[in-house]
C-alpha cells in the first residue's frame, strides 16, 4: 500500500511539473531590445575613449603641454554619438524582443525582422566580453597577436628597443577593457539605476550575425542587429535562463564565456 502511495505522488509530482510549465506561445517574454543601441555604441565608445585614456597617460609620462580643448573634445565626441544612439535606437525605435516555444523573434516597430529557431541556438551559445564568437575573425585576431609578438622577439633579439613599447600595448589594452566596462556599467545604472546585478558579461550570442547578401561579409552597422541578447537587468536573466531551461534543457550560466576584441 505504502508502494502505490510513494507511486502516487511521484505521479503527481511529475504532472504538476509538466502542467506548470509556461506556454510561451500563450505568454511570451517580452523584453525591449537594446542590443542594437549596445552594440553600436559599445564598439566606438570602447575604441575612442580607450584611446584618449592612452592619450592623457602618455601626456602626463611624457610631461607635454597641450591646449586645454584637447583634453576635452576626445571625451565630448563619443557621449554626443552615444546619446544620439540612444535616442534613435532605444526611444525614436521600438526593438522588441518575443520569445515563443520555438522561437525568438527580434520585432521592429511592430514588424518581424528575425525569426530564429530555438533548435538552432545551441550551436552559437557564447558569453563574450566583446561581440564576436569563437569563428574565423577571432581566430585570425588571435594568429596576428601571436605573429606580432613573435616578431617583436625576434627583433629584440637582434637589436634591443625601448622598453616603452611594451608599455605602448599594454596600456592600449587597458585602456580598451576599462573603457568596454566602464560603458556597460553606465548603461546599466542608467537602466536599472543600481549596479546590483551588473554582468561583466552582459550579452548571450544566440545566432550567426547578419550577413550583407552583397558583399557576403557582416555590415559593421548591420551585424550588430538581431543576433544576441542584452541583459539588462537581473529579472530578465532570470526569465530568460528559465526560458532556456525550459524549452531547450540548457542552463546559460553554464554557457562559456570569452574575453575577444
Amino acid at each position: 500500500m505504502k508502494h502505490k502511495n510513494k507511486d502516487f505522488v511521484l505521479l503527481k509530482t511529475a504532472f504538476n511539473t509538466f502542467s506548470n510549465k509556461r506556454n510561451y506561445d500563450k505568454e511570451p517574454i517580452v523584453i525591449k531590445d537594446y542590443s542594437y543601441f549596445f552594440g553600436v555604441s559599445l564598439e566606438y565608445f570602447s575604441v575612442i575613449i580607450g584611446a584618449t585614456i592612452m592619450f592623457y597617460i602618455l601626456c602626463l609620462v611624457m610631461d607635454e603641454k597641450i591646449e586645454i580643448w584637447i583634453l576635452f573634445v576626445p571625451l565630448i565626441v563619443p557621449f554626443v554619438f552615444v546619446f544620439y544612439d540612444y535616442y534613435a535606437h532605444a526611444i525614436r525605435d521600438n526593438y522588441r524582443l518575443y520569445f515563443t516555444n520555438n522561437s525568438i523573434n527580434y520585432m521592429l516597430n511592430g514588424k518581424l525582422k528575425r525569426k530564429i529557431n530555438i533548435n538552432e541556438v545551441p550551436n552559437y551559445l557564447l558569453k563574450p566580453f566583446w561581440k564576436n564568437r569563437l569563428d574565423t575573425e577571432v581566430a585570425i585576431f588571435i594568429l596576428v597577436i601571436v605573429v606580432f609578438i613573435v616578431n617583436l622577439w625576434l627583433i629584440y633579439a637582434t637589436k634591443p628597443f625601448p622598453k616603452e613599447i611594451y608599455y605602448f600595448i599594454v596600456l592600449w589594452l587597458a585602456s580598451k577593457l576599462f573603457a568596454n566596462i566602464v560603458f556597460k556599467a553606465s548603461l546599466y545604472l542608467w537602466l536599472n539605476k543600481t549596479l546590483s546585478g551588473f554582468r561583466i558579461f552582459p550579452i548571450l550570442i544566440i545566432a550567426e550575425p547578419i550577413i550583407d547578401p552583397k558583399s557576403g561579409t557582416g555590415i559593421w552597422l548591420s551585424k550588430q542587429k538581431y543576433y544576441f541578447i542584452y541583459f539588462y537587468n537581473e529579472q530578465i536573466y532570470d526569465e530568460v535562463r528559465e526560458y532556456f531551461l525550459q524549452n531547450l534543457g540548457f542552463d546559460i550560466d553554464k554557457t562559456k564565456k570569452l574575453i575577444t576584441f
